[in-house]
């Protein structure tokens, strides 16, 4: 009789366990439709581009299962909606469009999903990566979406650049696809470390050679958010970047980078990981709206005027560049030069000024001003691209408020793994470069 009774209420346990796991996943899938559903309306709210790109894409998918198969529609919506990652959204956006576009029939198969994944990457990140990143996604392994949109740590970012030795680079690093396709000539080239350290030299790192013929070749391999370059014409005054093929100063990238550079124009190309060039975007694009906050934060104020960030001695062109805020450390406090030398303009004392990072005030900005400040200007915040190029003691002393002293900074002091190349705007990339040649820096 006890054993009977036993197993009549193991049984109703089981049958009640059941029910009650069945009731859960009804729960949660419902919970999952609704989150969907809610992601969907904020998306058409905030972007009508993206939202027009995932009704295309829905609209296709629903009649292919490969598709339905191969993107959660939850995990699509969140990634449009990421405006801390515009990069990784520009990319998914692309792969939509392109998805949509793209010419199928009623046996539109795995296999073609995977041509059109491939075609996606190419030239995006490095090709022996292309296979295992679709593999990995069409099984449905986590966070894969993103390696799929190109998605690259520094280590991925140098090995698409230059392969394993940045002196040499491998035949299908977008660097040796240059060289091959154009003839470019090259040298190895060591920068000196400015006119007060005579004889004294860098580095030895790669010069490649562009001119006005091989530049549509050019701006195709390296118009590439992972790539930051300072455009650096011969004794340059104001300081000038270039970031994913758009130029410009005062961080305000407003045009494409064009055919008609100066001669003797360098380029030292910085690399960033995937994290970095998302915030190096968002920050050009707040320099683009707000170009005060972008470059001086210390002017964001609490409600008892107390400033975010400690006042820096500088307010020039150039002083912005080496403040940055990219990397993926978060710090309490940053660090700007104070009144070091004659051209520092600020009135504060002589010597570093920091202070920790202060919750500020966004009262009275528009909402889409609003939400790219707070993006850019954190607290604890990233940590400034002079400290992640290892460049902290040049920001400190001075040296990133001049455009001389930032080309300087680039082509001598940082490392070659973050700056592997510097481009030279040659008459005629396919002649020689005089490994002495005088790159025409005036540091001041």
């Amino acid at each position: 009789m006890k054993k009977t009774a036993f197993l009549l209420l193991l049984l109703l346990s089981f049958t009640t366990s059941l029910a009650y796991s069945n009731t859960c996943s009804k729960m949660f899938e419902l919970s999952d439709s609704e989150v969907t559903a809610q992601l969907y309306t904020k998306l058409k709210e905030q972007n009508n581009t993206y939202g027009t790109a995932y009704d295309n894409f829905i609209e296709v998918s629903n009649q292919y299962p490969v598709l339905n198969a191969a993107f959660k529609r939850h995990e699509v919506l969140k990634i449009l909606l990421n405006l801390e990652a515009p990069m990784v959204s520009e990319s998914l956006t692309k792969l939509l469009n392109s998805l949509t576009s793209s010419e199928k029939t009623a046996s539109f198969s795995r296999d073609d999903l995977t041509e059109i994944l491939k075609t996606h990457l190419k030239d995006t990140v490095p090709p022996s990566s292309i296979p295992r990143r679709i593999e990995s996604f069409l099984r449905g392994a986590p966070n894969s979406l993103n390696k799929v949109l190109g998605e690259m740590t520094l280590s991925e970012v140098q090995l698409l650049m230059y392969g394993s030795d940045p002196l040499n680079p491998s035949s299908d690093s977008l660097l040796g696809q240059y060289i091959a396709l154009t003839g470019a000539k090259t040298v190895v080239k060591s920068f000196s470390l400015g006119p007060d350290k005579p004889g004294q030299f860098g580095e030895p790192r790669l010069v490649v050679a562009v001119s006005e013929a091989s530049f549509p070749e050019y701006m195709r391999l390296f118009s590439n958010a992972h790539f930051l370059a300072h455009y650096h014409t011969p004794n340059q005054g104001t300081l000038h970047t270039v970031h994913n093929g758009r130029m410009g100063s005062y961080g305000n990238l407003s045009n494409q980078l064009a055919p008609g550079i100066a001669n003797g124009t360098i380029l030292p190309q910085m690399l960033l990981s995937s994290s970095e060039a998302n915030r190096a975007t968002n920050f050009f694009k707040l320099a683009s709206l707000d170009g005060a906050v972008a470059q001086g934060p210390w002017r964001l104020l609490d409600k008892d005027n107390a400033s975010y960030c400690a006042r820096g001695g500088y307010s020039s062109c150039t002083h912005w560049f080496g403040n940055i805020p990219i990397g993926d450390k978060r710090v309490v406090g940053y660090k700007f030069p104070g009144r070091v030398d004659q051209y520092a303009d600020r009135d504060v004392p002589e010597g570093v000024q920091y202070k920790e990072l202060t919750p500020y005030s966004l009262e009275g900005r528009s909402p889409q001003n609003a939400k790219l400040i707070e993006i850019v200007w954190k607290s604890p915040g990233h940590e400034q691209l002079s400290s992640v190029l290892g460049l902290e003691s040049n920001n400190i002393a001075g040296e990133f408020a001049s455009p001389g002293f930032v080309a300087v900074s680039l082509t001598a002091a940082a490392p070659v793994g973050r700056v592997p190349v510097v481009f030279l705007k040659t008459p005629d990339h396919t002649q020689d470069i005089d490994p002495d040649f005088n790159p025409q820096i005036n540091a001041f």
